[in-house]
């Protein structure tokens, strides 16, 4: 997950870029997967006059029961938070330990 300043329609833009072809052929010459869903991750200048795109990419390498969605709050950023979580359960075997 990060800001690749990179621009292609398969994850969002509106145009591809130098930066954005080289980044779509590594992720398919080594099979991965994309979780964005196209929504826009990045707000140019201001929000009051800005434009958006989708520069932050999420590339997993196991494409499992994932949900990847942009919270719509900037939070003081110029970058919309990225949330991914799963409704899996996961067993966990490690024993909790208190030390006070």
């Amino acid at each position: 997950m990060g800001d690749l300043n990179a621009h292609n329609p398969q994850w969002g833009s509106d145009k591809i870029t130098d930066k954005g072809r080289k980044i779509e052929d590594v992720i398919l010459h080594l099979n991965l997967c994309i979780l964005n869903d196209g929504s826009n991750t990045y707000l140019h200048v201001h929000p009051g006059n800005g434009s958006y795109s989708s520069i932050d990419l999420t590339i997993v390498s196991l494409l499992i029961d994932l949900i990847w969605s942009v919270y719509e709050d900037l939070c003081g950023s110029d970058h919309f938070p990225i949330l991914v979580h799963t409704n899996d359960r996961f067993e966990n075997d490690s024993v909790t330990n208190w030390n006070f």
